[in-house]
């Protein structure tokens, strides 16, 4: 994809490290958290965005402003699911472009059950970073094909980000891992699984 229109058709900013998460905004996602890591991650050099995309993603513009980061916060309530073909399609082509235009993601949920945001973000090939919560500790192996951070840790998140852009050789390896680990959980396969349990 190219990024550059990807990010001009959602008004994304072209020149900051941008920082992906997904799903409905609700407290137990911890969005306030990832959120407020900019305040950290942009200290010294404003570069940095996060983007939600979910439902009511909006309401967290007050909270963004009144931490001084609403210029570096983007809230995408809802992208579309249907193509042309009216054919549903999860993730939406919109989605996918998104999470190959970002640069990072962040589960910040406090409790999740079976994250498949992470996966998707994974087969788009970029790296991963979740909250050792219920759930999402279990889909991420840390260190491995991502990165866990203690739940309502703003500070670790950026802390987290930092280390990436400082080894790019680790997140490479990461982001490598991730990607086979995401073809394992591939439709086609899991109905394999699913055939061979039936014979």
């Amino acid at each position: 994809i190219d990024k550059i229109d990807i990010r001009a058709k959602l008004k994304l900013p072209l020149d900051k490290k941008l920082i992906l998460s997904v799903g409905r905004n609700h407290p137990k996602k911890g969005f306030k958290d990832l959120i407020f890591s900019l305040k950290h991650l942009n200290n010294d050099k404003d570069c940095y965005a996060v983007v939600i995309v979910g439902d009511k993603a909006n309401k967290l513009i007050p909270f963004a402003e009144s931490i001084g980061q609403k210029n570096n916060f983007f809230p995408i309530n809802e992208l579309s699911v249907k193509e042309k073909t009216k054919e549903l399609i999860f993730p939406s082509k919109e989605l996918i472009e998104l999470y190959k235009s970002a640069d990072f993601f962040v589960l910040s949920s406090h409790i999740e059950g079976y994250p498949n945001v992470t996966l998707e973000a994974a087969a788009a090939k970029i790296p991963v970073i979740v909250a050792n919560s219920p759930g999402s500790r279990d889909v991420v192996t840390d260190g491995v094909d991502g990165i866990h951070v203690s739940v309502e840790s703003p500070v670790e998140i950026s802390e987290a980000i930092i280390k990436l852009e400082k080894n790019p050789e680790g997140k490479q390896s990461m982001i490598d891992n991730g990607f086979k680990k995401a073809l394992l959980r591939d439709w086609k396969n899991v109905a394999q699984e699913y055939l061979a349990v039936y014979k």
